[in-house]
């Protein structure tokens, strides 16, 4: 799991969610979203899926859970992913996400343009 996940402390601030999986008493997948500080657009700040639950959809569930909850919103959604991290860029590709071309470090920005446009 993600050690941004990992190191979430609650509660959170009302912009922002976490949805977690839970499998047998463990947690078998997380996400932590949220909007910008102007409320222009959401933001997944982290994603993640336990070793023993990946490859089972989880991460595309999750995705698509954040995306139902701002259509009606009309915001796009932005993610900031590790170049190095292949199956996260397959996973947010797979759900829409384009790469912007802007770069910060070794992370990378990942657009999702919402379908409805702008409220």
């Amino acid at each position: 799991m993600q050690s941004h996940l990992r190191s979430l402390r609650l509660p959170l601030p009302a912009s922002e969610a976490l949805i977690v999986g839970i499998d047998d008493g463990a947690v078998a997948a997380a996400c932590h979203f949220g909007y910008d500080s102007d409320g222009e657009y959401v933001i997944v700040f982290a994603i993640g899926v336990a070793p023993t639950h990946q490859r089972r959809g989880l991460g595309t569930r999750l995705i698509e859970y954040v995306l139902r909850s701002v259509e009606s919103e009309g915001l796009d959604v932005l993610a900031r992913i590790d170049e190095r991290n292949a199956p996260s860029i397959r996973l947010f590709s797979a759900a829409g996400f384009v790469d912007t071309g802007i770069r910060t470090s070794t992370l990378s920005v990942w657009e999702r343009p919402s379908a409805a446009g702008p409220g």
